[in-house]
């Protein structure tokens, strides 16, 4: 979560290198896509919240993920419509 928040301004690819993961490997761990914060947002809705010009990476997503629910009662589309107004919502999100 601090790395998707903190480092939000960091690159996520090397033009060079071609396409990498987004999230680093030393952080992925059993069940690291569906831990919350304190407010229960998922990595994901993160991820919406502050790397708003970056898409969805397919690492950020699993079961259940289009309906979770942070304690505000905004999942991952509502989130994208506060978030990126000016940005269209992917087929994904629908």
């Amino acid at each position: 979560m601090y790395w998707i928040e903190f480092r939000k301004n960091e690159p996520i690819r090397d033009e060079s290198l071609g396409p990498q993961s987004c999230i680093p490997e030393e952080l992925k761990y059993p069940d690291w896509q569906t831990d919350k914060t304190y407010n229960n947002s998922v990595p994901l809705m993160e991820w919406i919240k502050y790397r708003q010009n970056e898409p969805i990476p397919k690492e950020l997503k699993y079961l259940g993920w289009q309906t979770d629910k942070d304690n505000f009662g905004n999942t991952p589309l509502m989130l994208w419509i506060i978030c990126r107004k000016n940005e269209s919502i992917p087929e994904e999100l629908r």
